[in-house]
């Protein structure tokens, strides 16, 4: 019979088997190897080490042990403590000791020893293993750990632990709130399922936050419409993320839905609730559900800030209650909320829309400290309606008032400027001069502008000369007005140094301007000119179509320079820019002309399969070109699809088909052609019935005949009447 040995014996035994299976556990002596960690060498017999051991000597218990490993400065000194009371015959470790070491280990990013450390914690099975693992997974949560908390819930699981819901939902508040983590949140809720822990309403929301972060929003109506089964309620952040998601999804519709659901229920809504989703009922216009949200708001307690009056504010603005607006504007000063210059700005474009100018001007007259913004948006409506006298009259008034500044003077110069009437926009200039406000680059754009709209070029011209030589900044509109202008009296070169100045200050004009630009170079041959604008502008950044690249292949074809189109093509690629009809056609067609037909029907056929249809006019001029070229049968099969599709031919282009492919040795194809011809009660001409009939030898015919035996009498009855005429 085995001796019985006493407990303390059993422990001895048990601690040094593990040692010899894990490293972790290797006995401390004076000449051990100092432990490897990620950032430094440390040799276990540091002083600090030294000093906490000889205290421990005295007075060895779990207590001061965890006390120990708190307060020395790095993770390996505390990791040679650890396995120094390892090996100490009166000492036991408890949970206690092992999770304050997994948590020093975890901290410090060392996660191989503490996965170590924690399987062995289940080894051991501790009494309190649960709740030193609901302690882990807690701390590391609370300390953004997410990785080290995961790898605790994951071998809690493996070990068939049961931790409670409320700290499995702080593991997922804290997976959620990271970005593409929603393959963990998906785990740790299978898992929780699998351990039978019951979700709870911070279960489910979190599960919702994630699939409609991760833009999986109807598997989060589904598991939203599933929670009574689950016997959850949706509480208000529920709601909340539903109801944003869908919004945010342009589900407006469905939201509202959802929202009265929600006061059916009677879930009333908290604080968060009201300042998100009142944002964005205004943004969609919802004014009704916005106004009544915002007086269970009040009705509540909860005052709305400055970001929710404004948008308040400017939804009820757009929809033109504009009563209701200024009545909210006046509760913000009551409350000594200062409005945004921009709630005032909406509240006058709201009455200038309802053609109020004049109530408009009364409520900034009865405003106090009105900021400049909303003066000036008046004057913008003013000078849109070809009101200038009242505009000059309010500029006046807010000079009087301090509240003008040199933008105020240039809204009236650009619309004066922009209905072409430059001389009173000169005298306005001069009158801003004389008042201490410098021209800026805005006065001097909106002048360049006035003499476009007058068609005074050459001023325009000069105007820009100076202001490029003051090396100041002229902005894009304005410019790209000069260079259209310039191209209109054919000073191109003029207008490409325009173009040039735009391009060094890192912009690009307009699409249609540039445009003109590069046709009226290619126009004038200069093709090379024309591409170099195009790469400049194409480096900018400038987004195209293909009608700006037309004028160049158009050019290049012209010249014979058709080696250099598929460099071209290339570059409309890169750009992101697909072909239209009309430079398909035109491409296909020049290639033709020059012999290039493998590459035209390449082109032909992609056309086709882009579901570009040409008219019959273009397709036949593209079908003479292929023929001339013997080059038909290339594009005989995507022929076959245009009229399929209901494209329209002549017969006479239907016979030169028919010709061109027998000639180049599709008789197959030219006898479907055929058919195609006759289904619509068409003759072909005596040539085309000589190459299909008196050039096939008897045992060809006999076949070709078997392939149509059902239309036989039909062809030769409709052959033999149409020859009639020709007798």
């Amino acid at each position: 019979m085995a001796t019985k040995l006493p407990p303390i014996f059993l422990f001895r035994r048990i601690t040094l088997c593990v040692s010899r299976n894990h490293k972790f556990y290797s006995s401390y002596s004076s000449d051990s190897a100092p432990i490897r960690t990620e950032t430094n060498l440390i040799p276990p017999k540091s002083k600090e080490v030294e000093s906490a051991i000889l205290f421990l000597k005295k007075k060895l218990h779990p207590d001061d042990l965890v006390r120990v490993l708190d307060s020395v400065s790095d993770v390996p000194s505390a990791t040679a403590i650890f396995r120094w009371a390892s090996r100490q015959r009166n000492f036991q470790h408890t949970a206690q000791t092992y999770a304050h070491m997994i948590w020093r280990l975890g901290t410090s990013g060392n996660s191989e020893q503490m996965e170590v450390l924690l399987k062995e914690m289940v080894k051991f099975g501790f009494l309190t293993v649960n709740s030193s693992f609901k302690f882990l997974v807690e701390s590391f949560c609370t300390n953004q750990r997410t990785s080290e908390a995961l790898k605790v819930f994951e071998i809690a699981r493996l070990a068939n632990l049961r931790l409670p819901v409320s700290t499995c939902n702080l593991l997922l508040r804290v997976l959620v709130s990271k970005t593409n983590n929603f393959g963990s949140v998906i785990f740790v809720y299978k898992e929780m399922v699998k351990a039978e822990i019951l979700p709870d309403v911070d279960t489910l929301n979190c599960v919702i936050k994630g699939l409609c972060e991760t833009g999986r929003l109807d598997s989060a109506l589904i598991q939203f419409w599933g929670m009574e089964q689950k016997h959850c309620s949706p509480n208000s952040w529920t709601f909340e993320l539903i109801i944003a998601s869908l919004c945010s999804g342009g589900r407006i519709g469905e939201a509202v839905e959802i929202w009265k659901q929600m006061l059916l229920l009677e879930c009333r809504p908290d604080c968060g609730f009201y300042a998100r989703i009142i944002p964005l009922f205004c943004g969609a216009n919802r004014t009704d559900e916005s106004i009544k949200l915002f007086k269970m708001m009040k009705d509540d307690g909860n005052f709305p800030d400055l970001y929710l009056y404004s948008a308040l504010i400017e939804c009820l603005s757009e929809n033109l209650q504009l009563k209701d607006a200024v009545e909210i504007l006046e509760e913000m000063a009551d409350l000594g909320i200062s409005p945004c210059a921009s709630s005032y700005v909406h509240i006058v474009h709201g009455y200038c829309k309802l053609g109020n100018v004049h109530e408009a001007m009364e409520f900034l007259n009865k405003t106090n400290n009105c900021p400049v913004e909303p003066y000036d948006a008046l004057l913008s409506s003013l000078c849109d309606l070809d009101r200038f006298r009242e505009a000059i009259s309010l500029l006046k008034e807010m000079l009087e008032k301090c509240v003008g500044d040199g933008i105020s003077w240039n809204i009236i110069i650009f619309g004066l400027c922009k209905k072409g009437n430059v001389r009173k926009a000169l005298e306005v200039a001069c009158r801003m001069v004389v008042l201490s406000n410098e021209p800026d680059n805005i006065t001097c754009s909106s002048l360049i502008t006035g003499y476009c709209r007058n068609t005074e070029f050459e001023k325009a011209l000069y105007m820009f000369k100076q202001e490029s030589v003051r090396d100041m900044f002229l902005d894009t509109r304005s410019c790209s007005e000069l260079i259209e202008g310039l191209c209109h009296v054919k000073k191109i070169q003029e207008a490409a140094e325009v173009f040039y100045h735009i391009v060094s200050r890192g912009h690009s004009p307009s699409i249609n301007s540039l445009s003109i630009l590069i046709s009226d170079n290619c126009v004038i041959g200069k093709v090379d000119e024309a591409i170099k604008i195009l790469l400049l502008a194409s480096a900018n950044c400038c987004c195209f179509s293909s009608s700006i690249y037309t004028p160049i292949i158009t050019g290049l074809l012209e010249l014979n320079k058709d080696r250099y189109i598929l460099h071209i093509l290339a570059q409309m690629f890169v750009n992101g820019c697909t072909l239209d009809l009309r430079t398909y056609c035109i491409l296909i067609h020049g290639l033709c002309m020059r012999g290039r037909s493998r590459v035209a029907a390449d082109l032909f056929n992609q056309m086709v399969d882009d579901g570009l249809i040409p008219g019959s006019e273009n397709l036949e001029k593209l079908i003479e070109g292929f023929a001339e070229g013997f080059s038909l049968k290339l594009v005989a099969h995507h022929l076959e699809k245009l009229i399929e599709a209901g494209v329209i031919l002549r017969p006479l282009i239907c016979n030169a088909i028919i010709s061109s492919l027998l000639n180049e040795g599709q008789k197959f194809v030219a006898c479907k052609f055929l058919d195609w011809m006759l289904g619509r009660g068409w003759v072909p001409d005596p040539d085309t019935h000589v190459l299909l009939v008196g050039n096939f030898d008897s045992e060809k015919k006999a076949g070709a005949m078997k392939l149509y035996d059902t239309d036989t009498d039909m062809v030769r009855y409709i052959l033999a009447e149409g020859f009639t005429s020709y007798a």
